[in-house]
């Protein structure tokens, strides 16, 4: 019985055969990986429009990706782009596109009031391109909304050591601050709850409750600006600029969120950057 040893072009032809049956496997496993990452996604979703219903007020998705005016799914309040403020393609999103504001002059702001006397919610997404002092999302019913000073406000801003804050202005300041500090080149959820029935606010970084008070003030209508010049002498000590970064997916409700709210607006966010980075 005669015995051939395989040559090094048979051994080669061997181990390719079996890489390629290897690659299909892994194609086939990313595959289904992929379709469980998408149902997943949609499920959240369906469970984020819930969780917000009705109570939607503003859903400012940032995906015109072109023009000065962003549009509001949730209604007719558009936001005017204003200044250093331009759009990129670098989104939480797989798809669309997000806000990249300057740190200079660059914001967003919205055409209509919106009443914050009741109780009401924000939930958004950055990307820092620098941590400095800079408003982040406010209600103000100054004109423009840069200036700062005079009138019941509240303000979701940025400090210098990275930190987040939320800071009511109605005469006096009332402050609660994060304990997670931001950095640059990434994304964040931030979330706040004002729960007007049971005298009660909540600070959210990434779905985690980061901060609450329970001595809470009245506000008044205002309309929503994204970036704002953190420049109010007394209760943002300066130096104060303009948010330099990206933004994405701002909404607003007419109602204070949950924890299991802001963690399913979370969740959802952080499925479809994950698809989007693969």
């Amino acid at each position: 019985m005669n015995k051939r040893a395989f040559t090094l072009i048979e051994l080669l032809v061997v181990v390719s055969i079996i890489s390629l049956l290897s690659s299909v496997v892994l194609s086939s496993l990313n595959s289904a990986r992929d379709k469980a990452r998408i149902a997943a996604g949609k499920q959240f979703a369906a469970q984020a429009g819930r969780a917000a219903g009705d109570y939607a007020m503003g859903i400012w998705e940032l995906d015109e990706c072109s023009g000065s005016s962003a549009g509001n799914r949730a209604g007719t309040n558009l936001g005017t782009i204003v200044g250093g403020a331009s759009w990129t393609a670098d989104s939480i999103k797989a798809t669309g596109c997000s806000l990249s504001f300057d740190g200079s002059t660059g914001y967003v702001w919205t055409t209509n009031p919106t009443d914050q006397t009741q109780s009401y919610s924000y939930s958004f997404w950055i990307k820092p391109d620098a941590i400095a002092n800079a408003g982040l999302v406010s209600n103000s019913p100054i004109n423009p909304p840069i200036s700062g000073g005079n009138g019941n406000s509240n303000n979701i801003y940025l400090n210098s050591n990275g930190t987040v804050g939320y800071f009511i202005f109605n005469g006096s300041g009332q402050n609660i601050t994060s304990t997670t500090a931001l950095g640059t080149g990434k994304w964040y959820h931030i979330a706040v709850s004002h729960d007007a029935a049971n005298g009660k606010r909540s600070l959210y970084v990434n779905g985690r409750l980061e901060g609450q008070d329970t001595n809470i003030s009245t506000q008044s209508f205002g309309r929503i600006i994204f970036s704002f010049n953190r420049n109010e002498t007394g209760y943002f000590p300066g130096p104060n600029v303009f948010f330099d970064g990206q933004m994405d997916e701002i909404h607003f409700f007419a109602k204070a969120l949950v924890a299991e709210e802001v963690g399913v607006l979370y969740a959802v966010g952080a499925s479809r950057r994950e698809m989007s980075v693969r």
